[in-house]
């Protein structure tokens, strides 16, 4: 397995009722990263909510990088971008394998998201997730039968 390490993030735009959010790198959309790159990952909501921010590694794997040991609240501002990555000492990314195609989710509410820490190992500064995505999305669904919860993802693309 790798070092923690991201990816690139193309922008998408996703809606649920009141909220839309949209995930973007500081590069932009559509921009390929290589082995060794810094990542800064930028998201923005329309209201203040609750997130799950969750990696899909090239290998299936699910790494939670937000909340986190050091931000253990899972709520994120409105209307600016909410930013972590390049230049910070704790959340520093790095593109590393292995590589391929890869993505992000989003998963935001306007109230309290599930308890998923059931289904999670710490795994340094982040939690793995010791699910595959659709048994994950499952789990989610079945504790919060009538929430609904914003799902955003971006598609990446990872080389050496």
């Amino acid at each position: 397995m790798a070092t923690f390490v991201i990816f690139l993030f193309s922008s998408m735009m996703s809606y649920a009722g009141e909220l839309s959010a949209d995930i973007t790198t500081h590069l932009g959309k559509n921009k390929t990263f290589h082995e060794g790159d810094e990542i800064r990952i930028l998201l923005s909501l329309t209201s203040a909510a609750y997130g799950l921010i969750v990696y899909e590694t090239a290998d299936g794997q699910l790494i939670q990088l937000f909340p986190n040991k050091y931000e253990n609240i899972n709520q994120l501002p409105a209307g600016k971008y909410y930013s972590f990555g390049v230049g910070q000492e704790v959340f520093r990314f790095t593109v590393s394998p292995p590589f391929g195609k890869e993505r992000v989710w989003l998963f935001s509410s306007l109230f309290l998201l599930p308890d998923v820490s059931q289904f999670t190992e710490q795994m340094g500064n982040y939690k793995k997730i010791k699910l595959s995505l659709t048994q994950f999305k499952k789990k989610m669904n079945e504790q919060r039968k009538n929430l609904i919860i914003n799902q955003s993802f971006v598609e990446i693309n990872t080389r050496e």
